[in-house]
Parts: C-alpha cells; structure tokens; sequence
C-alpha cells in the first residue's frame, strides 16, 4: 500500500545550473478516504493533474489475515481526481467520470488531447486479467471527459513502459501473460482521424524481456530518442533477476530504413528504476527518482517457493517456519529509496545521486510523511520502481525526502 500523500517540485532555473540551490518540495492535498492507491494513470492537462484508477488493499496488508480471519483482496478503482491551483493553493476533487473499468498499472502519457492511458490490469474473481485499452482522460471547460476513440494494444499488456517522442507513441516491455516480454509498438497520433490511427510492431532491444521497466524521450545531442532502462524478467529456471542495461531507440534511423535502430547505453553500476511518470525539462538529461532496489522482492519470491515446496512435500512444520520468515520480511518494510540518479544523454554518462539527511521508516500505511529538501551525499543504490524525469545539466542532484511505504 502506498501512502496516500502527494508531492511535486519546484526547479527554478537558478537552480538548473547552481549547485548549491535546493530542490524545493511542497504537499499536494491527499487523495480523498483513507487508503492511496498503487499504480493509478497520472498525467497533466490544461494545468490539471489527474489521477485515475490504481489499487490497494482495503482490508489491511495482504500477508496478514484480516479481522475475520480472512485474506486482504486487493481491489483496483475506476475513480479520477483532479488537482487545480488556485492562486497559491491547490485542491483535489473526484470527477463525475469514470475511466471505462476498474484498472491499474498500466501506462500514462501526457498528451495535447489529454493523459493517454494505455494497458494495465484488473481482478475478478480471483483472477488478474491485463487490459489492451487505450482512452484519454482529458478536462474541458471544467470537466473530465474520457475518449475511447483509440486502437487497442497488439496484445494485452500490464506493468510496461512508454513515451511520447514528437507525435509518436512509444510502448516497450510489460507483461502480455506468460511474464516478461519483447514488446515493442508504435502509434503515430498524426493519423488520430484517419483509418491508418494503427498500432506498428518494432524491431525489440538488444538484451532480455523484461517488465516494471522505464522508458523515457530525450534528445541524445542530434536527435529526439526513445530510452529504455532496468526491470525485471524471470529465466527458464524461474529465477527472477533484476535489470541495469540501458538502450536508446534512434527514431531518425528508423525512418532513413538504417537496421541498426537500436544501441546499448551505459548502465547504472547497479540495477535501476522502473515506473510510470515523466516529464520533460531541457535537452540532454533524465532524471531518475523512488523505487526499490529489488533484494527484497526476490528474497521474498526465493521464500514463497521454498514454502509451496514445502506443503507439496506435505513437510507442514517448515512451510509455516518459512512463512513466519516471510512476514516478518515483510512487515519490516520501511519504504522505498529516497535517492536521485541523473542520466546525460549526451556524454552516456550517470551521476551519482543525494539523498536526506534522515531516513525514516514508515511504520503505518496511514501515515501521513513530509517531504524534505537533501544535502548529504549516497551512491545509486540497486532499485526497481520509480519515477523519471528530463532534466537540464546540473551539478549536484537532491533527492526526494522521504520515503513512501509500499505493496
């Protein structure tokens, strides 16, 4: 479960290129209820912040019984917020529409007709089904309207990546149903009224199938590019690993017929974040914020089959030993990284990141945290999740200030 608090940042353009200035972060009015949600679409329009769909788990943390002795479902929304300013204040509001089903976890990408959202997944009955819908959520003369006048997916896909570069949208990995894959599509929004409004099939990346990874569009100097960073993909013995490679998708050879599209870019020294937000600020650089580093979630996945070996062999005494483990792992969680990785498209080059003076744990998912401006120093720490932003040079990166408390 994620906390229901919201942040943004303020970045003044003396802070673009002085380091000593801070990065200044201010609250945004909490999500209505008492529970936030995990992987909503989120995006902006006509200086609106709208925030639609996610999930969470209602009845408590779902490693946990619940009061009756019963199990936590989690339960996706079709609800839209929006957040306005007015004047210095800004404030939250459900909208009367509704996204078209309950989803989440799919991919949101600001638009000029509004926040495209595109894939994700939902549950019934048990059961996740992944979604191939593609709407945008826009607002017009003061209220949300959503369209559904767009191509579905190629296939139905959860927890990929995309961009928009130009008047292009880009889509990449994700998870179709038989776990990470080589998705890679296209949509030219030029041909929005037209019968050619298709989705195209691209040549994948050179390197593994993956899913939760980062996708972002920037300039690498002489032209726009897409760039893919970090996930996760499981190997033929079900083991899961964690990601660090890093590709960038040259549009402009794509369209001269050239077959070398794609090349490898400098990873992170350890794996990455993946996430689902962006936004663009400058020339040659991205921004990378949030996650988790990923030693958890495998510990947790090695001990969940460990126990399911466990009850096949009938050994009842050791699955319960190992499940105790797991819940203890699991309610030790204090949240997700604080730290800020940058990206230079144009040197191929990471900086190290900042981080706040204080960690702090987040003991409850009803908590409400704070969020701080950072001045000492950490090295980029191995992590999946998070959030990317584009970004002009600079010489010292803060970090976000506080962590949030998780799934």
């Amino acid at each position: 479960m994620i906390l229901r608090i919201t942040a943004f940042l303020t970045l003044t353009a003396s802070y673009l290129f002085a380091a000593d200035d801070k990065l200044e972060w201010k609250s945004l009015p909490d999500l209505p209820g008492g529970f936030g949600v995990a992987g909503p679409f989120a995006g902006t329009h006509n200086d609106t912040l709208i925030i639609a769909g996610g999930a969470n788990f209602p009845d408590g943390v779902p490693w946990r019984p619940t009061a009756d002795g019963g199990t936590s479902a989690k339960v996706y929304y079709d609800t839209i917020h929006v957040v306005t300013k007015d004047g210095a204040d800004y404030s939250i509001a459900e909208a009367k529409a509704k996204l078209p089903q309950v989803l989440g976890y799919g991919v949101s990408i600001s638009t000029t007709d509004g926040v495209l959202c595109i894939g994700g997944e939902w549950r019934k009955d048990g059961v996740t089904h992944r979604s191939a819908k593609v709407f945008a959520v826009s607002l017009a003369d003061g209220q949300v309207v959503v369209d559904e006048n767009y191509p579905p997916l190629p296939e139905a896909t959860t927890a990929a990546a995309g961009a928009l570069v130009g008047k292009t949208i880009y889509i990449a990995g994700g998870d179709s149903g038989e776990g990470a894959t080589h998705n890679f599509w296209s949509l030219d929004l030029t041909k929005r009224d037209t019968d050619n409004l298709k989705w195209v099939e691209l040549p994948p990346w050179n390197g593994p199938a993956r899913t939760h990874l980062l996708a972002s569009a920037q300039s690498d100097g002489s032209t726009d590019c897409l760039y893919i960073f970090s996930g996760r993909m499981k190997d033929a013995q079900g083991r899961w690993h964690m990601l660090s490679d890093a590709h960038k998708y040259n549009l402009q050879n794509q369209v001269s017929g050239k077959n070398k599209q794609h090349t490898n870019q400098r990873g992170c020294s350890a794996s990455l974040r993946h996430g689902r937000h962006r936004r663009l600020f400058g020339t040659n650089s991205l921004l990378l914020f949030g996650g988790a580093n990923g030693k958890r979630f495998i510990t947790l996945e090695s001990l969940s089959a460990q126990i399911t070996a466990a009850k096949a062999a009938g050994n009842q005494q050791v699955a319960a030993e190992l499940d105790a483990e797991k819940q203890k792992i699991q309610d030790a969680h204090d949240g997700f990284s604080r730290d800020i990785l940058l990206y230079n498209t144009v040197t191929d080059q990471w900086k190290n990141s900042q981080t706040s003076r204080k960690a702090h744990a987040v003991p409850g998912h009803r908590e409400r945290r704070n969020v701080y401006p950072s001045e000492a120093t950490s090295q980029p720490l191995p992590c999946t999740g998070g959030i990317r932003l584009l970004f002009p040079p600079v010489k010292a990166v803060p970090a976000l200030g506080q962590r949030t408390s998780g799934k």
